[in-house]
């Protein structure tokens, strides 16, 4: 959909979730603009992980990997893990995936999917009295959104964006507030804010029973 024909400003205001709200400005030789949006656009973290046990014994360690405090919280999917890099001494597993016996294993190589969730059990086997160690480095790999604004008449993409879904958006055009939004004036560029009407609706309802409160006190 196009937005700001023969306008002079375009302004998209969107924001993914748990992220505050970001602005994007289109100027007048870039109108109109189109905005788009998609939630098949993945994010990724990687996680190193290390783990040192006693070598003095001849014996299997558990460990359990959590996903980083970057990894959103709540996906209707569940996050994939992949193994990217690893060295167990002497060898274990991690997740599917199974070194085999030997005394150092390794693995390198593409990634390796190894399961989803939001944490993954891992162990690593002492077969010598020397040393005893898991050093992995992991790839978490979640479904977000993008949102993405075109400038129609060029077709250049003026802005690319990607987060955790739901992504929203709103378009004004000049110095208008988007539906739904009350305009402000602010010493701040552009020399306004649009705030939205329900959070006003809100704060008076709050505001209101906090005076009723204390009237009936």
């Amino acid at each position: 959909m196009s937005y700001c024909s023969q306008k002079e400003k375009g302004v998209v205001r969107w924001s993914f979730f748990n992220k505050k709200e970001q602005t994007f400005i289109a100027q007048a030789n870039q109108l109109p603009i189109d905005v788009n949006t998609s939630n098949e656009k993945y994010q990724t973290f990687h996680q190193s992980f290390e783990k040192v046990y006693s070598g003095l014994e001849l014996i299997s360690h558990d460990f359990v990997i959590d996903a980083p405090p970057e990894v959103p919280k709540g996906l209707k999917i569940p996050p994939e893990i992949y193994l990217l890099s690893g060295v167990w001494d002497d060898h274990g597993t991690i997740g599917n995936y199974d070194t085999g016996y030997g005394i150092v294993k390794r693995y390198s190589g593409e990634p390796l999917k190894i399961g989803d969730g939001y944490s993954i059990n891992g162990t690593v086997v002492n077969e010598m009295r020397t040393e005893c160690y898991v050093r992995l480095s992991l790839l978490w790999k979640w479904l977000g959104c993008e949102i993405t604004i075109t400038s129609s008449q060029s077709g250049q993409k003026l802005l690319v964006d990607s987060g955790t879904c739901p992504v929203h958006f709103h378009v004004s055009c000049n110095d208008d507030c988007p539906s739904g939004y009350i305009r402000c004036e602010t010493s701040q560029y552009p020399g306004y804010c649009c705030i939205p009407c329900n959070e006003i609706k809100s704060n008076i309802v709050a505001a209101t029973n906090a005076i009723r409160s204390l009237n009936h006190g």
